[in-house]
Formats: structure tokens, sequence, C-alpha cells
């Protein structure tokens, strides 16, 4: 609120103009975004700490997946106690089997699906191959399919780029070998590392130790876990076996992580909106998985494109401003992420009110006033005619011009009769 008071002495009487100043926030209506249906999909971190409750346990040459059922199409998969399956041991592939089915994953398109491809070979065979999750199918993504370790090793995709993450790895020996399947867990600096990363996703701490995570330093900070037959379920690095054409490899990508993408405009104008032109600053969205916005898992910030993505799992996920830009106000709207689309995401203007209170002796109705101000590039003059309390008002007044430079109002009062003198105009 700002005030100003001016007085000015006219024979025996007083004249006294009082203007007081505030700023009000318009009420800015959203913008409705497509419906996103989606489940959320099980993220990276979900996948590896799902596979590392067997962190520790046997190596079954028997084949063990943890259930039993899984090879009667008749019959539903049931899960063994954990505690059993870590002492009966799983095989390479029944990891792979294990993590999905506890997690919930259904596949279609390969040669055995109950309701994921059970053994490592099944893996190898399909025809339009589909993940679901919680009633949400999509197509399984597939990273690279049969590529010799001569030309990418285990960690690359076909076109050299690193494979995602919680991606299922299969590797299929070219010499006759025991095919064999992992589960790759991401690029780390060290041992040190891979355990911080356990501890933070939840993993039981007496399984992150020395005895189940090997540095073999021969497959630098390319880590996966897998259930081998001399160590167990263990995590590492070594790369023995899987060079010189002696391994294909394929690569599926479970997470179905996809881009989400929003777009400020302004309200009014449709311009599109970046960085304060004021000050540089930027607006700011939470990313939240409920439309209640309380379950934060990330945050967008709004480029001077007017433009912010982000990658994540499919499913439905929700954004509100959390900061605006400096000239603009925060908005209470929440919006629906729509994968592989933008979504508009409106901004409105802070503007101001000029509120004039005139006082006088010799009457306060109908007393006039020119509000004057320069705006990009052009003058602008607006006049007010106080009603019989005195008050003038106008509303929706910029603060800031189109080069974020802060706009001066000049209040003054005009066409008194010969008795008065105008009082001196003031600068808002």
């Amino acid at each position: 609120m700002f005030k100003g008071k001016l007085l000015k002495r006219i024979g025996t009487g007083i004249m006294a103009a009082v203007c007081a100043f505030s700023f009000a926030t318009a009420e800015v209506k959203p913008m409705k975004a497509k419906a996103a249906s989606e489940a959320v999909f099980p993220n990276a971190d979900q996948i590896i700490a799902q596979a590392a409750t067997l962190l520790g346990g046997n190596y079954s040459s028997a084949g063990g997946k943890g259930y039993y059922n899984m090879y009667d199409a008749n019959k539903t998969p049931v899960a063994y106690d954990v505690n059993y399956t870590r002492s009966a041991g799983v095989d390479c592939s029944g990891l792979v089997y294990y993590t999905m089915t506890k997690l919930g994953y259904k596949t279609s398109g390969f040669a055995w699906n109950h309701p994921v491809p059970v053994d490592t070979n099944h893996w190898l065979s399909y025809t339009n191959p589909t993940i679901s999750y919680k009633g949400t199918t999509k197509p399984l993504e597939i990273e690279k399919i049969r590529v010799s370790t001569n030309n990418h090793p285990y960690w690359e995709r076909s076109n050299g780029s690193t494979i995602e993450p919680g991606s299922i790895v299969i590797g299929d020996p070219t010499n006759g070998s025991t095919d064999h399947a992992w589960i790759y867990m991401g690029e780390f600096e060290n041992k040190a590392a891979v355990k911080a990363y356990l501890k933070k996703i939840g993993v039981n701490p007496a399984y992150i130790n020395d005895k189940n995570i090997h540095d073999n330093g021969d497959g630098g900070n390319h880590w996966r876990i897998e259930a081998q037959s001399t160590y167990g379920v263990v995590i590492n690095n070594d790369t023995s076996g899987k060079y010189t054409g002696a391994m294909r490899v394929s690569s599926f990508k479970l997470n179905r992580e996809v881009t989400f993408e929003i777009q400020k405009t302004e309200i009014g104008t449709g311009a599109i909106v970046g960085k304060s032109k004021v000050d540089g600053s930027s607006a700011v969205y939470g990313v939240y998985t409920d439309k209640a916005c309380k379950n934060k898992i990330d945050e967008m910030t709004i480029k001077a494109n007017g433009r912010a993505a982000i990658s994540l799992p499919y499913g439905t996920y929700y954004v509100k401003e959390i900061k605006a830009p400096t000239g603009y106000n925060v908005s209470n709207d929440v919006y629906t992420l729509v994968p592989n689309e933008t979504v508009i995401v409106n901004e409105v203007k802070t503007t101001g009110s000029i509120r004039i209170n005139k006082t006088a002796e010799d009457g306060i109705k109908n007393r006039e006033f020119m509000i004057s101000w320069f705006e990009n590039g052009a003058i602008h003059r607006e006049r007010l005619n106080t009603n019989t309390l005195g008050v003038a008002k106008i509303d929706g007044l910029n603060l800031y011009d189109y080069d974020g430079d802060v706009i001066n109002y000049t209040v003054s009062e005009i066409n008194n009769d010969l008795r008065n003198v105008n009082p001196s105009a003031q600068t808002v």
C-alpha cells in the first residue's frame, strides 16, 4: 500500500488530496488438459529394490523362479515366501521372473507369458510384445536385440546410448554356452556409490555388503544385479564372457518412461511466457502423483522459450505452479500432464489498482483526475471522477512494461474551478 498526501493553502481554506494505491491479483481460469489414464509403471528404483530383496540369496541349478505353477497355463503362479526363495535359490531368469511377477507386470507376445517370460529363451522369441501394469498395456520397448558385444557392450543400446536402469538384459552366447539374464542397474562411480544408492532406495542394510557387491573393475561404471552359479544373487560390473563376440545381447525396457511437457502462455494475449524480463526469474511447477498436489515427486522449471519437459514412467501426473516469474502471479490451477504431448499452462500478469481518496472543504464529488503513464513506447491517459464519497478507482494497471521496466503512473487533479489550485501531481 502506497500513500501520498498533498496540502495546498488557499486563502483561509485548506484543500487536501489523499491517494492510496493497492495491487490485486486477477483470477485465472485453467485451460482443460486431456485426461491421462495410464497407471504409473514402476520406476527403475522400484524394479531394482524388488530384485535386491533376493540379494545374497542362493543360486538354483534346478531353475528356481521363486514361484510355483509358472509352467502350468491352467494355474495361477504362486510366490514362495521370500526367505524360502532366498534359501532355495533362483537361477538367472528366475531373478528376472520373480522381480517382474512380484511387481505385478504382465507381458504378451513372447513364447511363454505366465504372467511374464519364465525362462531366458522365452525372451528371445516374440511377436509385437507388450507390457502391462495395473490394467495399462503398452508396447514393450526393445532397446536392442541380439547385438554382438563386439559392436556394443552389454550396457549400450543399438545406437550406442546407454540402456535404461531397470532394463532386462538377455545374453545369447554365440559359442553354445548357457543363455544368461540380468537386470541393469545403471552407472555408478564405484562400489561405495552402489551401496549408497541401495540404502537410498530402501534395500535391507543386511544385504548391502562386500560379499554381495563385487567390484571387478572391467565393467567400469556399469553395474547389474544377477543370479550366478558361483556367488548366488549379487551385484557386479564384471564383463567376463561378454566381449570378443562371445555374446549377443538383447535388452527390454520395463519402466516405460515418456516425456511430459508444459508450455506457459499469458492469459488474454496468448504470448509465450519464459524467464521474467524484470529479473530473469523463472516459473517453477511441482509435479505430483495426486490431484490434491500433496505428493510432490519432482519439479519443472520453465525455460526462456516458455517450455519445460520431464521424463517419468508412464502414469497420471499433475502440475501446479509453486513459484511465478517476477511480474506474474502464482496460479492455484492444477493441470493434468499428458504423455508425449504439450499441455498449455496459463499465466496472468500481476496488475495493480490506483484508488484516489479526495478530501476538500468545498466538496469532493465529481472531482476530475487524470492518470497518465508511458508503457511499451506509448503514452496512455485515463480520466476518473470521484463519487459522492470522494473515491475514484482504476484497476488492471500493469506493474512492468514489455521490457520488464517498472511503469510509473502520474496522478493529477484537473479542471478545478478558479477558486482552487490543483494540487501537485503524484507519481506512483
